[in-house]
């Protein structure tokens, strides 16, 4: 004799009990108003647990979990109603689910995109979820020197690292304008190598045109902390390096790390170089490429770049 479902409406068979029981069917509707699907018909468990697969947005998300929890803690339930004369309530299935699926977290800690398309924010409330950190948003601007005061700004590229490279600096004063600049190009080498030799070259400008008070920005902490004595230094670089450090003694230099974004206008004349694969010393605006010019204007009115 079949036995009755535990809506004592029809034979119990899996369709019925998984799926059409009107019991059963208000926890499927719970659940997909909160993730924010439709109603869909199914002709078997396994059927359902192909679509809602199908529909998640990854493997990993809560709606390929979720339906495993539904149908497990269903059969539960039943086996409770069948065995031990216990009532079949929707409303425990429905909390029995979601403590399931809150233990799921505290273990394995829910994602954001995990949790993604979930309409519910109380449903989310009792979940453990790792936020994703969020980028912070920063400004980065060039700043003029002090008056009497030569800001040397350089930079270097590498495309490949070791790869084809360049250095490239600029000397502005404290209104913003240029002075001189220079783009080198300098073969095959890794982009220490070029961060260096930016260093270096700017230096040997700023001294052949008199500049000796300088503040030398440059966007490599490693080459700042190697001219200012601070870290071990390759062997092979040691020469370039003993070049700079007699520049800097020589003269009242300040040498700094800033942010990429504050050293547009060199690394423009280092992929310049690159690009060209020449090597030109700038002496007036007339002289400067084209595309500089623009990043000149922004520097010396301090607008400052985003930095994500």
């Amino acid at each position: 004799m079949v036995s009755r479902c535990v809506c004592s409406r029809e034979a119990e068979t899996l369709r019925h009990l998984f799926l059409d029981c009107p019991r059963t069917h208000l926890i499927w509707g719970h659940y997909q108003r909160i993730l924010g699907m439709r109603e869909l018909g199914f002709m078997s468990p396994r059927a359902l647990l192909l679509i809602w697969r199908r529909r998640a947005p990854s493997r990993h998300h809560l709606r390929v979990l979720l339906p495993c929890f539904i149908l497990w803690q269903v059969w539960k339930a039943r086996n409770a109603f069948r065995f031990h004369s216990q009532s079949f309530s929707t409303d425990a299935v429905i909390y029995q689910v979601g403590a399931d699926i809150s233990l799921a977290g505290s273990a394995f800690s829910f994602k954001p995109p995990q949790l993604r398309g979930v309409l519910d924010s109380r449903f989310l409330a009792g979940l453990r979820v790792l936020a994703t950190p969020r980028r912070l948003i920063r400004l980065v601007a060039w700043t003029r020197p002090s008056p009497g005061v030569i800001k040397l700004t350089v930079d270097g590229c590498s495309r490949g690292n070791p790869g084809m490279a360049a250095s490239g600096g600029i000397l502005r004063d404290h209104r913003g304008v240029a002075l001189a600049a220079f783009g080198s190009f300098l073969g095959h080498k890794p982009i220490l190598y070029a961060e260096l030799m930016a260093v270096c070259e700017g230096l040997e400008l700023a001294s052949q045109l008199g500049h000796s008070v300088l503040e030398v920005e440059s966007d490599s902490a490693t080459v700042v902390s190697w001219v200012l004595s601070q870290g071990p230094v390759r062997w092979d670089y040691s020469y370039i390096l003993r070049q700079a450090c007699r520049l800097t003694s020589s003269a009242s230099i300040q040498v700094r790390h800033v942010l990429r974004e504050a050293t547009s206008a060199a690394d423009f004349l280092a992929n310049w170089a690159c690009s060209h694969k020449s090597s030109r010393r700038f002496f007036s605006y007339q002289e400067l490429p084209r595309g500089l010019l623009g990043i000149l204007r922004t520097d010396a009115q301090s607008i400052p770049y985003v930095r994500r």
